[in-house]
């Protein structure tokens, strides 16, 4: 009968390294994460949460401001920066707001943070 080989635990010259498992990002995680930064060229999905500003972006420096998320809604103001003029929409999930240059609309909304998606005038 053969002699078992014992279970090594330990890193050993053919294993010098352990491998841990990685947890996949949870389904529906915005493709630019929560950088929102990555909304600077006028196309973005992160997750954001109420103070966050998005942009300015585009021709009329449009700055997108999360105000609040709650019950369900995202409330955001948006600053057309270079035309002076403003406005105001709640999102609630899945819904899209369209404006002159952009769209923007609000997916996964939690009790403090949403998906943001921004991107041209057409969901």
């Amino acid at each position: 009968m053969p002699t078992p080989t014992p279970y090594v635990s330990e890193p050993t010259e053919l294993w010098p390294t352990v491998i841990e498992p990685v947890e996949p990002e949870p389904a529906g995680y915005p493709s630019d994460g929560s950088d929102i930064s990555a909304c600077l060229d006028g196309t973005c999905e992160v997750r954001a949460k109420a103070g966050d500003t998005l942009g300015p972006i585009g021709k009329n420096q449009t700055v997108f401001s999360i105000m609040s998320i709650k019950g369900g809604a995202v409330n955001i103001t948006i600053d057309f920066t270079k035309t002076g003029g403003s406005a105001t929409v709640t999102l609630k999930d899945n819904e899209f707001a369209p404006f002159p240059e952009f769209s923007i609309s609000a997916d996964d909304v939690e009790e403090d943070q949403a998906v943001i998606t921004i991107g041209p005038d057409e969901p």
